[in-house]
């Protein structure tokens, strides 16, 4: 079974073990509250058999729930946003269940909870299949990319597109359209831009790097 393991940052040995028998599939870390938020699953004993998600929340220093567990239906990803001191969790049932495949209706959701009580703060509609997230610590913006149902048997109807969102209230700032299917790398911030990789799809041939401006959401170059 798979968990998750405490370092010592001088010489990398164990410090302690956590969460014996559950697979950790994501993890962030809100300092100013001393907060570990992880996202494992049980290791079923048959493979084939789903295993169900759950978002635990650590104190940092003891490496136990310090009296609650912060509950989020299907999660996949958390972000921790420190100057705020809240955590944002994506859930996306379809894309849980389907392992990163686009589908229809995926009815994807962003939570803000507290980082210390693990309390729901509000909840955002993301779009159609998650498919990442960053935050913008300088702008206080939440950028989030949906892949949107290219794979739909009959007609896509959504869409790939980046949202820009306001990170205190949840609310969208700018939607910036993705040509093309996004590709394996998501995302990543730096000196006030967010790039975004696509990948060929129909009639874009090409794959493309998309910058955009953390401020405005304005894409700035391809």
């Amino acid at each position: 079974g798979g968990d998750l393991r405490v370092l010592n940052m001088a010489d990398g040995t164990t410090y302690r073990s956590l969460l014996r028998g559950l697979r950790v599939m994501a993890l962030t870390v809100d300092e100013s509250r001393q907060r570990v938020f992880a996202i494992a699953e049980p290791v079923p004993p048959f493979p084939q058999l789903p295993a169900t998600a759950t978002l635990l929340m650590l104190d940092a220093n003891v490496g136990l729930p310090p009296g609650s567990i912060a509950g989020a239906r299907t999660p996949i990803l958390a972000v921790a946003d420190v100057a705020r001191q809240q955590v944002f969790v994506a859930s996306d049932p379809l894309a849980a269940a389907y392992a990163g495949y686009a589908a229809p209706a995926a009815g994807a959701r962003i939570g803000a909870l507290d980082s210390r009580s693990g309390r729901l703060r509000y909840t955002m509609a993301v779009g159609t299949h998650f498919a990442g997230m960053v935050l913008d610590p300088r702008t206080g913006h939440l950028f989030v990319v949906s892949a949107g149902d290219l794979d739909h048997p009959l007609h896509p109807s959504a869409p790939p597109e980046l949202r820009m969102l306001d990170a205190a209230s949840g609310a969208v700032r700018a939607t910036i359209p993705i040509p093309g299917r996004v590709g394996p790398s998501l995302l990543g911030a730096a000196a006030g831009r967010v790039f975004v990789v696509t990948a060929p799809y129909g009639e874009v041939q090409t794959s493309a790097l998309l910058s955009i401006d953390t401020d405005s959401g304005r894409l700035v170059a391809t």
